[in-house]
């Protein structure tokens, strides 16, 4: 995940400053698997595995990959293309972010 985060970092031509959190603090919070925290699954899910399917065979087929940074970009580039005011289904909201982090540090 750090790899798809510094890719986001340099899409955007910003300096984030990324805050590690325990898987149990997630689950402690109620934060919301795959929903909430995209690209999150936790263990005790009962999905150990769930990100390390191989891809041989569809790279044999065919499958044209691209670089993390080029999908950020894209990706940056569609989400731009949205209405003003659109709500994103997904993600933490601004507020539940700001929640977590100042549970987070308040604990360490």
């Amino acid at each position: 995940i750090g790899d798809v985060l510094a890719a986001c970092a340099q899409a955007t031509a910003s300096n984030p400053r990324f805050v590690w959190v325990e898987e149990a603090f997630l689950e402690a919070h109620g934060v919301a698997a795959y929903s909430e925290l995209p690209l999150w699954v936790p263990a005790s899910a009962g999905f150990a595995g769930f990100f390390a399917a191989g891809s041989a065979r569809a790279v044999a087929a065919g499958l044209k990959t691209r670089s993390l940074l080029e999908t950020a970009r894209d990706t940056l580039r569609w989400s731009r293309t949205r209405p003003p005011g659109h709500v994103w289904k997904g993600g933490l909201t601004p507020e539940r972010e700001t929640q977590l982090l100042t549970a987070w540090t308040a604990r360490t």
